[in-house]
This record gives C-alpha cells, structure tokens and sequence, in this order.
C-alpha cells in the first residue's frame, strides 16, 4: 500500500504534464511519473475486478452483503447492453468503487 501512495503522488508532483502534453508518456513515462501511477491503477483495477467476480460467484438472492450484490441484482432487473455499463455491470461498479 505504501508504493501506490508514493506511485500516486509522485505522478501528482508532475503538475499533471500529462495532461497538458500526453505525447510525453510515450517518451519518458517513468520520469513523469506514468509508468508507477498505471501500474497502481492497473493494480486496483484487477483488485475490484476480483471482488466483482467473487460477488458474482457467491450472491445469493436472499441476502446482499453490500453494494456489489445490490448493484448486481439491479442488473439482473434490467436487460441492457449498454457499451457503458460493460459486462453484467462490472465496469460501472469497478468505476464507483
């Protein structure tokens, strides 16, 4: 947990060059600090990816343990293929968790 707090400021100390010069990512990702922060956020991505998937394994109606398994029953409500919400929710729950 210590690397991503020192991955995200480090790449908060850029002043956001990012996003005033993108290009520069392609260029020199580890001086601006990139490389660390993707790596964080690739790591939480897979982090609530899992716990979707658990909550998808191990829901059950009778019960919600928490806003995934609500979330997850909404979907079931709904028949949607929005690009948006992504497969059966996850992209929108990985987004607000």
């Amino acid at each position: 947990m210590n690397f991503n707090i020192r991955a995200i400021l480090k790449a908060s100390e850029s002043g956001g060059i990012v996003f005033f010069a993108p290009w520069l990512r392609h260029i020199v990702p580890k001086l601006i600090g990139y490389t660390d922060f993707r790596k964080v956020m690739d790591d939480t991505l897979k982090f609530f990816t899992k716990s979707v998937t658990y909550h998808k394994q191990t829901r059950t109606e009778e019960y919600s343990r928490d806003f995934i398994d609500v979330f997850l029953a909404e979907m079931d409500k709904k028949s949607t293929t929005s690009a948006f919400i992504g497969e059966d929710g996850s992209t929108i729950i990985v987004t607000m968790s």
